[in-house]
């Protein structure tokens, strides 16, 4: 049975600067497997404890892990991600063994890949025993970026603890889940998980509520999904300008412009810059389920607080 990976990297890019990289076929298969689940998930040492972080200048956070307990370079922090994934060099220069042949699913399209067998991945207090991790070739997101990227931390990472992350800060705070509490007069959002990539309520206008991808994999504020610009007509009457979006799978047009108004887990966002996908190919082609994806544009707003073990996230306005 062929096993399908969820990989979400999304990132915008202004029309005259981009240059698509190739794609794979668009379809991805009928039956989609669920990943490996890792040996042992845990937190170790002290707590709370401050990762190291650089904050790229399209606003990803970028840590830097240990795979089988060597320096594996800048990995973005990715909410989006239904797994970890490393890039090619990073692969080859570590030695990692062969797992299994597999199809990335990705906001551009499909890239046939392979999982990668490790023996452990740390990221601070973070660590991750007896896993696997896709290989990836992360050069045309890197060159999108301006920065290297080595690699994403993704799904398996964010269970054991709570994350408290603050884009504009540039920090990500690793708590334990037994001792953490939320500041007064804020209270947990319940997120829903599919293809291992959380998704909050929310609603574009005054257009019926659905789902958004949280996804701080992407640099937009919010990209709508091309079957949702088609189901509200949202294109209609509204002033845009040609863009490009995409990640793994490829990039591809789209249009860039404004939405009204975005509410998300019950908060109202007015004058939302949005990008709006029009290619059927990947998951902002195809995704009939969610209407879209919020990214570190609109969520550098917030303080967020992601808890994946209780399904919850906290956004905490900052000040």
């Amino acid at each position: 049975m062929p096993l399908t990976l969820v990989i979400g990297f999304m990132i915008a890019i202004p029309a005259v600067s981009a240059q698509a990289p190739a794609t794979a076929p668009a379809t991805a298969p009928a039956t989609q497997v669920q990943p490996p689940e890792p040996g042992k998930v845990a937190l170790v040492g002290q707590l709370p404890a401050a990762l190291k972080v650089k904050r790229a200048k399209t606003g990803h956070l970028l840590v830097s892990p240990k795979i089988n307990g060597q320096a594996a370079g800048w990995f973005i922090f990715d909410t989006g991600a239904g797994m970890s994934c490393v890039d090619k060099t990073v692969a080859e220069r570590l030695a990692l063994p062969h797992a299994r042949d597999a199809s990335a699913l990705g906001e551009g399209g499909t890239q046939q890949t392979r999982l990668l067998k490790i023996k452990s991945l740390e990221l601070g207090p973070v660590l991750v025993e007896d896993s696997t991790v896709v290989e990836l070739n992360l050069k045309p997101i890197a060159l999108a970026m301006g920065e290297q990227i080595d690699g994403v931390i993704g799904y398996e990472c964010f269970l054991p603890g709570v994350f408290e992350v603050d884009l504009t800060a540039g920090t990500i705070t690793v708590h334990d889940h037994a001792t953490y509490k939320l500041p007064d007069g804020h209270a947990w959002e319940t997120l829903s998980f599919k293809g291992r990539r959380p998704r909050l309520p929310g609603k574009i206008e005054n257009n019926e509520q659905g789902l958004f991808l949280f996804d701080l994999g992407a640099n937009t504020s919010l990209t709508i999904y091309a079957p949702t610009v088609e189901r509200f007509k949202l294109l209609e009457g509204r002033e845009t300008s040609a863009a490009m979006s995409g990640g793994v799978g490829g990039i591809h047009a789209a249009r860039k412009g404004t939405v009204g108004s975005l509410t998300l887990a019950g908060e109202r966002i007015d004058d939302v810059p949005a990008v709006f996908a029009q290619s059927k190919q990947g998951t902002s082609g195809t995704e009939q389920e969610i209407f879209g994806s919020v990214g570190v544009g609109l969520l550098k707003r917030f303080v967020i607080v992601l808890n994946y073990r209780d399904q919850t996230v906290a956004l905490l306005p900052r000040k």
